[in-house]
């Protein structure tokens, strides 16, 4: 949710949120946004693994820009 909507980090800390999933599901254990942010690099570590093994994989070459 935090990546796919674009997200801040601290939108975890936030009681509406803390209460949504408190009555969604009541053995959810509250986190705080390190613990997500850590969570998120984690997620785009082992993408961007993916990413150079699917482009290493095909031999094709591919260039980056920012925009």
């Amino acid at each position: 949710m935090i990546i796919i909507d674009e997200l801040g980090f601290k939108f975890v800390e936030n009681e509406g949120f803390r209460k949504f999933m408190e009555n969604t599901q009541p053995k959810f254990k509250n986190f705080s946004r390190v613990t997500v942010a850590r969570y998120c690099m984690h997620v785009f570590n082992d993408e961007k693994e993916n990413l150079k093994q699917v482009l290493s994989a095909n031999k094709q070459m591919v260039s980056l820009t920012r925009r």
